[in-house]
């Protein structure tokens, strides 16, 4: 479990060292952004190697407990849409998104599987707490 929260860990320490952002960046960063939404996809470096690395972390963290389904839904709903961008900008393989489509299944099915098991407990827990009679 230490081996997968290092990944974490590196990306808090590394945004910890940066520089602060602050005035005419974080104009810049949000027109980019802007951009970014609005169509031009040419400043997105993320590969789809990457979203299948993130997606199989999220889909380990959901299994293992750490990351609550619902926080989970909506990072992959994000990555999702980075793939989306990714696929319109032309810059996909066929074998990267058959394993990304692969991955998204996977992580779909852990998170069906995952709110399911909350429901039966949750189902035993309020027939437990109701008595006879």
């Amino acid at each position: 479990m230490k081996a997968n929260l290092s990944f974490f860990t590196d990306i808090a320490r590394s945004i910890r060292a940066s520089p602060k952002r602050g005035g005419s960046h974080m104009g810049a960063n949000m027109a980019r952004q802007r951009d970014n939404r609005n169509g031009d996809h040419s400043s997105s470096g993320t590969a789809e190697s990457t979203l299948v690395a993130l997606t199989t972390q999220i889909c380990g963290f959901v299994h293992e407990g750490v990351l609550d389904s619902r926080c989970a839904a909506k990072l992959v709903r994000r990555l999702r849409k980075e793939a989306a961008a990714i696929s319109e900008a032309g810059k996909t393989t066929k074998s990267g998104q058959k394993e990304l489509a692969r991955t998204f299944d996977a992580v779909d099915s852990i998170l069906r599987n995952h709110d399911a098991g909350l429901l039966v407990a949750a189902n035993a827990a309020l027939r437990a707490s109701v008595s006879p009679g």
